[in-house]
């Protein structure tokens, strides 16, 4: 165990960015030597959850935000301090939630899902290939592994973000697409894209587990920021 940690805190010592520094976790954490996954997000002050960073999880799902607002959620239920873990068993109930709200099935391979709240800002999710127990053990070593990332996080500015079709783009370039008004969120660039592939605003609501109210208001939110009247105005490049 403690030699884990030191690997783990030796790669910390040298990353540079939160995808170095998130790879480090998931290759030295499960104590089996087995790689596991890993889920960076950021709470942001309109409590919209963005993703930072992620590592193990299928391509198509990784920017899913629906995610991001689970792994919020789940800390906050009853768990209202920043330093909380909750320890979630990858059993029958979990895998079918899993494959209706995200539309990926989970890999049979993960048994557990750590979710760490790592600071008042900051949230993740570590997923092992063993399954693990709330010991006083266990808690104290990814209670450890929580801090190191905390420390990484207050001692690293945000050099990237990654944007929603997996961009990487420089901090100064986000905020002055955040001065913008016609920058679209992260939840909107999504939203567009199905719009432009045909989908209905009942289907994107399902797919990307909102309320098709919420949905609604997000498209004329996005029309408006585009200067159009409506999907007839979008070129979709069919």
């Amino acid at each position: 165990m403690i030699h884990h940690l030191s690997c783990i805190a030796d790669h910390l010592s040298t990353a540079s960015t939160f995808d170095d520094a998130i790879e480090g976790i998931a290759m030295y954490a499960c104590l089996s030597g087995g790689a596991s996954r890993f889920y960076l997000a950021k709470i942001e002050k309109d409590l919209q959850v963005s993703h930072l960073a992620d590592i193990g999880f299928d391509a198509r799902f990784a920017a899913h935000r629906a995610y991001g607002e689970m792994v919020a959620t789940q800390l906050m239920i009853g768990h209202p301090s920043h330093h909380s873990l909750v320890f979630i068993e990858h059993d029958r109930e979990y895998r079918r939630g899993f494959k209706t709200n995200y539309g990926v099935a989970d890999g049979s391979d993960w048994k557990c899902t750590i979710l760490m709240a790592i600071s008042p800002r900051h949230v993740a999710s570590l997923t092992l290939p063993t399954l693990t127990e709330e010991s006083v053990v266990d808690v104290n070593y990814f209670n450890s592994i929580r801090s190191m990332l905390s420390i990484f996080l207050k001692s690293h500015k945000e050099p990237v973000v990654k944007s929603s079709d997996g961009k990487l783009a420089v901090d100064s370039a986000l905020q002055e697409r955040e001065t913008d008004s016609t920058f679209l969120t992260e939840r909107q660039e999504i939203i567009l894209r199905m719009i432009k592939s045909g989908d209905t605003n009942s289907a994107i609501a399902e797919r990307m587990g909102y309320s098709e109210s919420l949905i609604r208001q997000e498209t004329i939110a996005i029309y408006r920021k585009l200067g159009i009247s409506g999907r007839k105005d979008l070129d979709t490049g069919r």
